[in-house]
């Protein structure tokens, strides 16, 4: 290759000029340009723990345990069953249908208040051909319960004590009695229902016995006449009945 002076090779200097001034632009954007690296630099290596290092758990918060609405707050039993006369004060009436409900509140989980008004339609059986005979009895008493519940079964029981209305009514041969009496009511309920949801169903046993005070006869065609010392014997009553709990 021939070499010569500066002055005389015009032609290339200019070449070289024309090159860097094209050239030097696109490196420097290049070298300014995040996305670039050197090849000679060493690319970051990722984060890593210290050995022996646990990113700590998260607490565990344990959901707070639930109570369901018939073991809190208020509380509403209605019931249908039947009713069972027991004892000599039963020798005339065979089972008759009962209805009612208990209502109240619980004060705790385990104890809950409540006033029962039951109705016992009774039915006096041994009646004369062509008579006919109607006796309605009605409770009303406290009946506080105390209740062991489970997440499988809920068992309540208590007292019930109040006082009872009856009202009858006799006819035959075109002649008439009505009669009414009242008193002292008084025995206990012993259930047990199955949870399901926020109610539960089941049964009840209901134990009823009934002093009369007040005893009042009133014949067709007559005055009333009443007796505030009866005697006799307390009308009982056994009685089963299915119950909703809410």
């Amino acid at each position: 290759m021939r070499v010569c002076p500066r002055s005389a090779c015009p032609g290339s200097f200019v070449a070289t000029v024309v090159v860097f001034l094209v050239a030097f632009p696109a490196v420097q954007s290049m070298a300014q340009s995040p996305e670039y690296e050197s090849p000679m630099a060493p690319a970051a290596a990722p984060y890593a723990p210290p050995p022996g290092y646990y990113p700590p758990s998260p607490p565990v918060i344990a959901p707070a345990p639930s109570v369901p609405g018939f073991r809190r707050g208020f509380l509403a039993m209605p019931y249908l069953g039947l009713n069972i006369p027991v004892g000599k004060s039963g020798d005339d009436l065979g089972p008759g249908f009962r209805m009612g409900a208990i209502v109240g509140g619980h004060v705790i989980p385990e104890l809950s208040l409540n006033g029962e008004l039951s109705i016992d339609f009774m039915n006096p059986k041994n009646v004369p051909s062509g008579a006919s005979v109607t006796e309605v009895i009605a409770d009303i008493v406290f009946s506080p319960l105390v209740h062991f519940g489970s997440d499988q079964i809920e068992v309540f029981a208590g007292p019930r004590i109040g006082a009872f209305g009856m009202s009858g009514s006799f006819s035959y041969g075109g002649s008439s009695t009505d009669d009414s009496a009242q008193g002292l009511a008084y025995g206990f309920n012993v259930g047990a229902a199955v949870p399901v949801g926020n109610m539960a169903i089941g049964g009840l046993l209901v134990y009823t016995g009934r002093h009369a005070t007040k005893v009042c006869s009133t014949l067709s065609g007559q005055s009333e006449t009443c007796n505030s010392s009866p005697s006799g014997d307390d009308l009982k009553t056994l009685s089963i009945v299915g119950t909703v709990m809410f």
